[in-house]
């Protein structure tokens, strides 16, 4: 098994904090939206967000694997064979 440097692990370190400190485009918007349209226009949004990230990732998975989850998480999981 080969570790990185220390080096490689600093650099990682500070990469990895710079991102989290800048926001992103997502977080700009609800700021925005919250900003000019109050709250609920910004709780709206977050929820738009978050549903829009639900749907690309459900569709990410291939549909026979979609189906298989979508059981048991309705609780079929006895039924479904994987």
């Amino acid at each position: 098994m080969v570790f990185p440097s220390v080096s490689e692990v600093e650099l990682f370190a500070v990469a990895s904090i710079a991102l989290l400190l800048i926001p992103g485009p997502a977080v700009l918007y609800v700021v925005t939206q919250s900003a000019e349209q109050g709250r609920s226009a910004g709780l709206a949004s977050v929820a738009g967000i978050h549903i829009g990230t639900f749907v690309h990732c459900w569709n990410a998975i291939p549909k026979t694997r979609r189906s298989r989850a979508a059981r048991r998480s309705a609780g079929c999981s006895r039924a479904v064979r994987s």
